[in-house]
């Protein structure tokens, strides 16, 4: 790293901390950064590090719309509704840095050991720390999977509606939604009634 001029980053926000970390700790600088979609919009890393990220060039999707409801729902998980999903639990004991009764997690990230932890207590709440997860303004992919997902539905929707005569096509004709699986047509579907 001491001969590099210019760096590639792929990695997410949390690993790049570290590296800036270090990067600050060996006094290197005078780096161009190129950045991944994953970390060039993170604030956290611009707020702690901006000197040693001056000149970086990100590559980023357009900051997009909120998902109507994601940071409240993201916010409101609890143990009780987590529970049992390895996913989940590790995200809360990392959160938290702490242990969940019956947790599924085998593994721990950072300096402490897992079984050295307090247990949870389940009053924890996400509005008391935080966590680049939370920031529903910088998921701009998400936000076109979830755009995607929408059209996809109501393509589906409208093909389902379709009636002979009145189509799009050539005499008024529909498109056979049968020629999809059904799971595709019943899935989306009951994705657009959940919105």
């Amino acid at each position: 790293m001491k001969t590099s001029k210019v760096i590639v980053n792929f990695s997410g926000e949390s690993e790049m901390q570290d590296i800036l970390r270090e990067v600050q700790r060996r006094n290197i600088t005078g780096l161009q950064w190129i950045a991944s979609e994953a970390w060039a919009t993170a604030k956290s890393l611009w707020e702690k590090s901006g000197k040693l990220l001056q000149g970086t060039l990100g590559f980023a999707i357009q900051r997009a719309a909120v998902i109507p409801g994601l940071h409240q729902h993201l916010t409101s998980l609890s143990p009780l509704s987590i529970h049992k999903t390895a996913f989940l639990d590790e995200f809360w004991e990392e959160t938290f840095k702490c242990r969940l009764n019956d947790s599924i997690n085998t593994h721990y990230h950072g300096e402490d050991t897992y079984h050295d932890r307090k247990m949870c207590k389940g009053t924890e709440k996400f509005d008391d720390v935080y966590s680049p997860y939370f920031d529903v303004t910088q998921l701009r992919v998400s936000y076109n999977v979830y755009k995607a997902v929408y059209l996809v539905a109501h393509s589906l929707q409208d093909m389902s509606d379709c009636k002979d005569g009145k189509g799009p096509f050539q005499n008024g004709s529909c498109a056979n939604p049968k020629n999809f699986k059904p799971w595709e047509v019943k899935s989306a579907v009951t994705f657009i009634k959940m919105l």
